[in-house]
């Protein structure tokens, strides 16, 4: 029963998802629906978790962050956060990082401010690119973009949080801190690291629209063949709540024609229903109720910013610092928050002024 709870808590998500989607489901009188472009989004999605579980569990991340952590980390692991988020999600960043942080050997208090860093970071970093979250992938996808359209219209928001953040990283780490040496504990097993390296490449190319979409199922049959173990590590429960998500507007926008058309309205729904429901969510839900890919693109990621829900990559970092340093807690969330929202604010209204 413990156990059962524990998933519930963890996965909070998924199972508000699968209620909407059948409550809904009953009111409506309705079967939901999945269409083909949903089904895409979420092969997609497979393929991308995927990849990134394989290049993790080859050591090339713990590799690459063991030679940012020496000297004064700040700037370095807050550097690094946002780097990986870029190209394999703010998720997968931070269970490469956090990790890495809570193990140096300084006072709890620097490894507290280090790990709302990177937590803001992949927030902000990963908005750059269409596989930087969650999110941007089903709107890349949703609305049959390219990648350079995608990336011009993020880029400025990028700049700014990046900014913002890194201007943080200096602040808070402006005094040195001397680290234990130690060695690397993971090594690197550079034939997987290869091999999913040539799948990311080739995943690049399906974005970019060089490779037809179907070549992203080739890491799918080298798992099922060659590397079972990888399976069971994939996020099966996001994939899940996409498609619950996916039932759950089929069956609200059959019964309630509404749309949204105002520039500026989008984006702030968009971003403050973040707030309560977190932005992966508010993207499927709103995406089916507005053309306005901008808007929506735009307000889910300021989104990510402010309270602890609105991003899931928020809550990762806030359970792995919890479970080992329960007594600061209480500290950890006034931070956060009040970076959080400050960020939030701030690129807010800068993406209204531009947009």
């Amino acid at each position: 029963m413990g156990k059962i709870l524990e998933i519930i808590r963890d996965e909070w998500l998924f199972f508000v998802a699968v209620t909407a989607t059948i409550i809904s489901s009953l009111a409506f009188k309705r079967m939901p629906e999945i269409s083909k472009g949903d089904l895409k989004i979420l092969i997609i999605l497979f393929n991308f978790l995927i990849i990134a579980k394989g290049l993790e569990k080859s050591g090339l991340f713990v590799k690459i962050a063991f030679y940012f952590e020496k000297g004064n980390p700040f700037l370095k692991l807050t550097l690094l956060s946002g780097i990986l988020s870029m190209f394999v999600t703010n998720d997968i960043a931070l269970f490469t990082v956090v990790p890495l942080t809570l193990s140096l050997s300084i006072p709890p208090e620097k490894i507290m401010l280090l790990v709302i860093l990177e937590t803001l970071s992949v927030n902000g970093a990963s908005a750059l690119t269409p596989f930087g979250n969650p999110q941007n992938i089903f709107i890349y996808y949703y609305y049959n973009l390219d990648f350079t359209t995608f990336t011009k219209l993020t880029f400025p928001f990028f700049m700014l949080s990046s900014t913002l953040i890194l201007g943080l990283a200096l602040l808070w780490g402006r005094k040195e801190i001397k680290i234990t040496e130690k060695k690397c504990e993971k090594g690197l097993n550079r034939k997987k690291a290869t091999i999913y390296g040539s799948f990311f490449i080739m995943f690049i190319g399906v974005i970019f629209h060089i490779f037809p979409i179907e070549t992203s199922v080739i890491p799918l049959l080298f798992v099922i063949f060659k590397d079972k173990t990888i399976l069971k590590k994939v996020d099966y429960f996001l994939l899940f709540t996409f498609l619950a998500f996916f039932g759950f507007t089929s069956n609200i926008s059959s019964a309630l024609k509404f749309s949204l058309s105002n520039t500026h309205k989008t984006l702030i729904y968009s971003a403050f229903i973040s707030q309560i429901i977190s932005n992966v969510p508010a993207a499927l839900l709103l995406g089916k109720f507005t053309n306005l890919w901008k808007s929506l693109l735009i307000g889910v990621n300021v989104g990510g910013f402010g309270t602890l829900i609105g991003s899931l990559a928020n809550l990762i970092a806030f359970k792995l610092f919890k479970n080992k340093f329960s007594n600061l807690t209480g500290r950890y969330l006034l931070i956060f928050h009040l970076a959080s929202f400050f960020l939030f604010f701030v690129s807010l209204v800068f993406s209204l002024m531009i947009i």
